[in-house]
């Protein structure tokens, strides 16, 4: 209910204050994310790409006993779970023992989410996040700082294998409502100075304002542009469509949240004349799976 409240005060205000409300906000998530443990995170993660996959494996399986031996100390829910199936946080040793562990079904957490909980952390310094809902009932999923530090260094490692400055101007075409719906001229976009983004609706492609979507893009060259594949689809037909040359408005293009058809990737990346990387991760921040420049996940 405040959220949206908070989104109608927003829509409300001029384009100016919006763009204040929007930085101001981005600062908060800038530090949020890229605080505390992130550097050492990012540090850990960047070397994963040197290892063997001998190597690998015995990351993932000394990973995966901290995670069970946690999960059974500390997480009401797995506590009792492996007290009522007599299970010992020692049998779990590698991958292959999981299939020791239930499967855990969606409406268990959905019924009582605060089970999932870590005991070991107060309740004031975690937060909670709804999941999108593609598969269902979204759900309601607690994180701390940390959680979401780690999640961003594997979105910038994926940035920094696929050659884009993390840190530079990019252009951002979502889900999200920016401008009001009923806005009917330019401008579509809204800026946050400290993220270096630009925040394009995704709520007006139509044929007549793509071309000032265009010039905006090419007037500010995004290190690179990280979109729904269907939105910036929509912006390619229109370049192709009259011939127009996309060529020089970014270094690259990267994609998430929709399926990336291959019709989709081979229109994009012909009239941008850039590598189109796709990623996939999720509210739950517990996999994060993305493309390298050869086209590999």
């Amino acid at each position: 209910m405040i959220k949206n409240k908070l989104e109608e005060l927003y829509l409300k205000c001029p384009v100016g204050l919006q763009n204040v409300i929007l930085s101001a906000y981005g600062y908060y998530i800038e530090g949020f994310q890229h605080r505390g443990g992130y550097s050492r995170y990012f540090e850990e993660i960047l070397n994963h790409i040197k290892m063997s996959r001998h190597e690998v494996e015995e990351y993932q399986n000394r990973k995966l006993i901290q995670i069970v031996k946690m999960a059974a100390r500390h997480v009401p829910y797995y506590r009792k779970v492996f007290i009522e199936k007599n299970i010992f946080a020692d049998d779990i040793r590698t991958v292959k023992d999981l299939n020791k562990i239930p499967l855990l079904e969606k409406d268990n957490i959905r019924r009582n989410p605060g089970l999932f909980v870590n005991d070991q952390f107060r309740r004031n310094r975690i937060q909670c996040i709804k999941t999108s809902g593609t598969t269902g009932t979204p759900l309601n999923i607690f994180y701390n700082h940390n959680t979401r530090q780690m999640n961003y260094a594997f979105y910038d490692r994926f940035l920094n294998l696929g050659g884009f400055n993390s840190r530079g101007k990019k252009a951002t075409l979502g889900g999200r409502i920016i401008v009001p719906p009923e806005q009917y001229s330019p401008p579509f976009w809204r800026y946050s100075i400290f993220q270096k983004n630009l925040l394009l609706s995704s709520y007006h492609l139509t044929e007549e304002n793509i071309p000032s979507y265009i010039n905006q893009l090419r007037q500010y060259k995004p290190e690179y542009i990280d979109a729904y594949p269907s939105s910036i689809y929509t912006i390619a037909r229109f370049i192709k469509k009259h011939n127009i040359n996309g060529r020089g408005i970014t270094k690259g293009i990267t994609t998430s949240s929709e399926c990336l058809f291959p019709e989709q990737r081979e229109v994009i990346e012909a009239v941008f004349d850039v590598p189109v990387l796709d990623q996939y991760g999720s509210a739950e921040m517990c996999v994060f799976v993305a493309q390298c420049r050869n086209g590999n996940y």
